[in-house]
Formats: C-alpha cells, structure tokens, sequence
C-alpha cells in the first residue's frame, strides 16, 4: 500500500500592509494498493522440459478521478525437448533479444544445428501498455545464435520486420555478443535499420574486476529515435 501526502506553502507580500500573508495547500497525491504476482512451475525429465510463467502486477487506486491498472506482464508456455535441442515458446512473453525489443504475443521457436548453433524463428505482436491503435501491427523475424565459444563467447545475427497494416513499420538486421567470465562480463549490440540505413541502436556494456580489487564499469548506448 503506497499513501503519498504533499504541502505547499506560498509566500506573499501585502505592500499596502506591509505584511506577509502565508497560503497552505494540503493534497494527496498518491493512495493505491498495489499486487504483484510472479508465478512459474516447472517439469522437468530426461527427455522433457515443461514451464509454466505468470506475472501480473494490479494497482487499485483510490484517489478521484483516478483509475485502477492491470498489467499482465508475462503469460507463456515454453517446451524443450532436449534429444534434438528443439525448444518453443507461446503466449505473451518478453523481448529484448534477437531484434524483439518490447514484450509481445506470439511465439519463439528454436532448434540446435550443432551444440554450438542454434536457428530461432519469432512472430507475433508487439504488446506496449498506454498504446492504443486502430491497427494491425505484426511482426516476424529469424536469428542465428552461436555458442558457447571458448567457453566465455556466446552471441547472435538476426532479421527481423514490423508492420502496422500494410506498411513497414521497423525493418533491421544486427548482431548480439556477449561475454561472460568470473573477472567480469561483457555485452554488446548493433541494429541497423534496413528502411532508412542508418544505425538504429549501438550498446557496449561492460564491467571488469582487476587484481587489485577494483571495479571497473562501461556504458555506452547510442540510439536514434
């Protein structure tokens, strides 16, 4: 439960008086109960890998005026079946990997070509909350995911293309790399826009720990709008 309460005090002087009058404005500004709920089961085999995700965050605001919100951030199934390397993934579920940038309903589907290689295919619709359009937006997309490499590199190419009705709404073609070790990590993305030929997003992100017991840490993050 959050309950927020402001004051504001305004000065003003009366010239003729020669008086200074205080005015106090008491308000609430914030009183709403708020729920979280994350929830997953798994079952897991030999041969099978079942999951099961729900996360959902509601808030009930009491202020006037005000509205009650509910936010259903994730509801998805996923499978792996581990003789082939073959996994999918169906509901609304998050992005942020391959392209996908928001969270979306549709489905992930991958199979490993080599213990090392693995081919994904993703399609759906982009779900963005305070967004509301008399449209259809759908989107597809396929990557390449490669590693682990040496036991610290991992990464991906992918494609992938957006539409709202008949037109293009995002069409780009990046890569993804990352690498992790216990001295430190390291990530990196590129997304060029095919549509207007320009670099879309540019990220390094990094953190390493030297022999001396100091951290070191790197951003980077270059985007177009």
């Amino acid at each position: 439960y959050y309950r927020g309460n402001s004051t504001i005090d305004t000065q003003q002087v009366v010239p003729a008086a020669n008086t200074l009058t205080v005015d106090r404005l008491s308000l609430t500004d914030q009183k709403a109960l708020i729920t979280n709920v994350d929830a997953s089961t798994r079952f897991v085999d030999d041969t099978h890998d079942n999951r099961i995700v729900f996360r959902d965050t509601n808030t009930q605001n009491f202020l006037k005026g005000a509205h009650d919100v509910n936010r259903l951030n994730a509801a998805y199934y996923e499978y792996k079946y581990k003789p082939a390397d073959a996994w999918a993934r169906v509901g609304l579920q998050p992005g942020n990997a391959g392209g996908v940038l928001s969270r979306f309903e549709g489905a992930w589907l991958g199979y490993g070509l080599t213990p090392a290689l693995r081919l994904n295919v993703v399609g759906g619709e982009p779900v963005d909350y305070g967004v509301s359009l008399d449209s259809k937006r759908r989107f597809y997309g396929t990557s390449l995911e490669v590693g682990p490499l040496l036991q610290h590199w991992s990464g991906n190419v992918y494609f992938i293309r957006q539409t709202i009705d008949t037109i293009t709404d995002r069409e780009a073609a990046g890569i993804e790399l990352r690498y992790f070790a216990p001295q430190g990590s390291l990530a990196t993305m590129v997304d060029y826009d095919t549509v207007f030929g320009r670099i879309n997003i540019a990220t390094l992100q990094g953190n390493w720990l030297a022999p001396s017991k100091t951290a070191f840490n790197v951003l980077l993050d270059y985007r177009m709008t």
